[in-house]
């Protein structure tokens, strides 16, 4: 068994062009997103991504959320129910942030 304090935590933030923020660590794989994006008839939507335990939500094409998000971003970050989507005004980046693991 592994101890709880023995596990890195880390929590990844895509930063899109355009402002969205993509968090796939709270991500639940509802679905939401790719209805909205459905619904409104985007060029490029949203979708489910790989197969199994592999699967995420992306736009197809490996193009960004953003590009997948022209109509209705700020509709689907609304709905978002665990805040995986959401706005930031800064900068386009990739933040990867982690806890120290614990001393064995």
């Amino acid at each position: 068994p592994v101890d709880a304090d023995e596990l890195e935590v880390v929590a990844e933030q895509q930063l899109q062009p355009g402002g969205v923020i993509f968090e796939p660590g709270k991500c639940i794989l509802c679905g939401i997103c790719v209805k909205l994006t459905e619904q409104a008839s985007e060029p490029l939507g949203l979708t489910f991504v790989g197969r199994g335990f592999d699967v995420r939500i992306g736009a197809s094409l490996n193009r960004t959320i953003n590009e997948g998000l022209q109509k209705v971003a700020a509709e689907v970050v609304h709905h978002c129910p665990t805040g995986a989507l959401c706005f930031d005004d800064k900068p386009a980046s990739r933040v990867t942030l982690a806890a120290p693991v614990a001393a064995k």
